[in-house]
């Protein structure tokens, strides 16, 4: 080991600017006799509420007497706590509102109190205030700070003394040491929930982690232990040594995988070399496969199961970085479509279908009434099932994912769901929530794209039910590939109240398919305007119950009105010519009767009125507009939507009005299409214009310009190199009117 640690820290001077902001460093220990600190200095501790002893709770910044690289980063004081632990920034104290008992390495406290390295971080007691000292030893480039708790009680009702802990940090190879003696005493039990370990600047999730205290203890940089009741033995010694290679890219940008493979693409620098390794624990091994290629597939993964992966870089000389970790569920029995979250019942209980994922731990899990989201239901209203993403003060960063469900490529299916944002203590207070979609359980699994991502300002207040209604949206999006899909909704608001205090509530989220049945046969929507007024018509008016929606951008649609009643059973007969007073009478009569009563009725009449009637009543059709969007401004698109029988929604066709011309016709075939499309457009006039192609998030793929006459045009696009999804073709005039839109599906 001398000759590995000398090789090591040569290295280390060499490529310390290469070293990644990623915690990187090598756990190792040892068993040496325990030195106290002689003539060390004691800081002065200070509390910020009156309420706290400094014995008990007190801390103090002091000097290191040297340069400490830490990760990347330089620091030359530290400040000191009873409670077994120092920081590099500001200390942890009520302050902050950081209790002592809150030592959870991976997700507490906020960015600007990291990074913590923690010897033994729980509720400890001194003594006296002078048996926590500091003392710098040794001569430059090899000096040691000490900082040394004298015969510490842990938690304040221990009755003896417990332990000595000295934290140690060395000059120049920057390595970190935690030195313990035995006291005599043990732990008192009922409180004893310690951490060991180091962390992070400026990362959640980035630490290292003692899962216990014995002589060689495994570490985790995926679970973090906050429970630890056992003390280090006599002399025990554990150590983090700065990794002289640089480690690999975080795995959320450079691997992928379906339900029964993974891939990785490696990256560390100029580093060729790897080891990786794919287990069913939370825990590193000590080795992995080694390669010398950053492509690496692993197959015949199984069903339902929890898989967590490793990767690090090597160089020659037994030298590796930190491992890189993160885990995913893969696919167990897949539901079908229509799904949506079924209500349990069970306040502050997650649905139980789903599973929820932090930063805490990449595994997944369920635990009622203790994970980030909850469920509500009848909240804004009855029969309303919300997602409640804010169970606990600090859920940044928390998933909720759906169960595997099964999707077809080419289909088009649609996400339905409403938000709000709810606040506790600051009325306006905003909350963050993208929606993904991907091929395998956890938020590494969301590789198939972002539906959904927003600042949510639509409030609501816990006092608030029934009155509040959901920002209601539908998103169509088509997967890629036939595969087993998880949705994940993640919730990225800040994680304080006393920050940025909303937290998102998601509701009746649904996912089913879209209606693929021709839409020609049933809506053939018509428009025109007369400069104030959209005047909308269509060729059916036998479906109760349509809904007219328009949309300022062609892609986000609003519901305008309800149409009832449109249907065969009311009867509309034409305007009656007849002068006979009698008959005219009836005929008044018969207007907007029910067939029952227009036939009861009919026999009064002449029997040239009967005609005239009774060819009314086969021709019926309303003359006056269908419906009428009053005071509209600019480009407005409009459809119609209705949902049949058997629950599925079907759609008109689009169609754009502008001031006072209705935009040109659009068309294009074959939908879905692989590598060529082709674009009919019709419009009276010459003129230019140009076709642009977005994507489902607006991004413009492909421009071009087009001279349109009073003749059909048309024009064939290659569409081989655009990622499978939903587009969509504009037609655009030189003064930025749209005057057509159509969407086509990329397989």
């Amino acid at each position: 080991m001398k000759k590995i640690y000398t090789a090591l820290f040569t290295t280390i001077i060499m490529l310390s600017t290469q070293l990644n902001a990623q915690l990187n460093y090598i756990f190792s220990t040892a068993n040496k006799p325990y030195v106290p600190v002689t003539g060390g200095i004691t800081p002065h501790l200070t509390t910020d509420y009156t309420g706290w002893a400094p014995e008990d709770e007190g801390f103090a910044k002091v000097p290191i007497g040297f340069r400490f690289n830490y990760n990347g980063t330089n620091y030359d004081s530290a400040n000191v706590d009873v409670n077994g632990f120092i920081t590099f920034t500001d200390s942890l104290n009520i302050g902050f509102n950081y209790q002592y008992f809150q030592n959870n390495l991976s997700t507490l406290p906020n960015f600007g109190q990291r990074p913590i390295i923690a010897a033994l971080w729980d509720d400890l007691l001194l003594l006296d205030t002078s048996y926590l000292v500091y003392k710098t030893t040794g001569f430059a480039p090899s000096r040691v700070f000490t900082v040394e708790w004298k015969k510490v009680k842990w938690s304040y009702d221990a009755p003896n003394p417990v332990l000595s802990i000295e934290l140690k940090l060395y000059e120049t190879t920057n390595i970190i040491e935690f030195h313990y003696k035995d006291e005599g005493g043990i732990p008192y039990q009922q409180f004893a929930f310690a951490s060991i370990g180091i962390t992070a600047a400026d990362v959640n999730r980035d630490f290292v982690s003692l899962q216990s205290t014995s002589a060689d203890p495994q570490i985790s940089l995926l679970k973090s232990i906050d429970s630890l009741a056992q003390k280090p033995a006599d002399n025990q010694v554990y150590r983090f040594i700065p990794a002289a290679v640089p480690v690999p890219e975080k795995f959320r940008r450079s691997y992928s995988y379906t339900n029964n493979k993974l891939f990785l693409q490696l990256h560390s620098g100029e580093l060729n070399g790897y080891e990786y390794a794919v287990t069913h624990s939370p825990i590193p091994p000590s080795s992995g496969t080694k390669t010398t290629s950053g492509n690496i597939a692993v197959f015949s993964l199984n069903a339902a199961t929890t898989y967590y992966t490793y990767a690090r870089s090597l160089l020659p000389g037994n030298l590796y970085s930190q491992w890189v970790c993160d885990s995913f569920t893969t696919a167990d029995k897949p539901v079908p479509v229509p799904y949506h979250i079924s209500g349990s019942n069970l306040i502050n209980y997650l649905p139980a279908d789903m599973r929820e994922q932090d930063f805490t731990d990449t595994s997944l899990s369920y635990f009622p009434g203790q994970s980030g989201w909850e469920e509500i239901t009848d909240f804004p209203h009855v029969g309303d099932t919300c997602l409640d993403g804010g169970n606990t003060f600090y859920d940044a960063d928390d998933w909720a994912f759906t169960p595997g469900i099964k999707l077809s490529a080419g289909k088009t299916y649609q996400l339905k769901f409403g938000y709000l944002s709810y606040y506790e203590y600051n009325p306006g207070d905003p909350s963050k929530v993208e929606i993904k979609y991907g091929t395998a359980a956890g938020f590494a699994g969301m590789n198939s794209g972002t539906l959904f991502k927003k600042t949510i300002r639509t409030y609501a207040h816990y006092d608030e039910n029934g009155g509040l209604p959901f920002r209601d949206t539908t998103i169509e999006f088509t997967p890629a590939t036939t595969d087993v899909y998880y949705f994940g909704v993640h919730n990225l608001s800040i994680n304080n109240y006393y920050s940025e205090g909303g937290f998102p509530i998601i509701g009746n989220f649904s996912i089913s398919e879209k209606n693929s049945s021709p839409i020609a046969p049933l809506f053939a929507l018509k428009g025109s305007t007369d400069n104030v007024n959209n005047i909308l018509s269509w060729n059916n008016n036998n479906i109760n119950n349509i809904q007219i929606q328009r949309s300022n951008d062609g892609i986000n649609f609003i519901n305008l009105a309800t149409i009832k009643n449109q249907n065969n059973n009311i009867v509309k007969p034409r305007n009656f010519t007849r002068t006979d007073v009698h008959d005219v009478n009836y005929w008044n009569q018969l207007k907007g009767k029910s067939k029952v009563e227009y036939e009861k009725m009919l026999p009064l009449l002449s029997v040239s009125a009967q005609s005239e009637s009774s060819k009314s009543s086969h021709l019926a059709k309303n003359t006056s507009p269908d419906y009428v969007d009053k005071n509209v401004q600019g480009t407005n698109y409009y459809r119609m939507q209705y949902i049949d029988a058997n629950g599925s929604t079907v759609y008109s066709n689009i169609i754009v009005l502008r001031d006072n011309a209705v935009a040109g016709q659009l068309s294009a075939y074959p939908n879905p299409a692989k590598n060529l499309i082709t674009v009919k457009v019709t419009l009276t006039g010459n003129e230019k214009m140009r076709l642009n192609i977005t994507d489902n998030s607006g991004k413009t793929m492909l421009t071009k310009t087009i001279s349109i006459g009073t003749r059909e045009t048309i024009i064939q696009v290659d569409v081989s190199h655009f990622y499978a999804g939903t587009y969509f073709i504009k037609l655009i005039s030189d003064d930025g009117d749209e005057r057509a839109i159509e969407k086509f599906i990329k397989q």
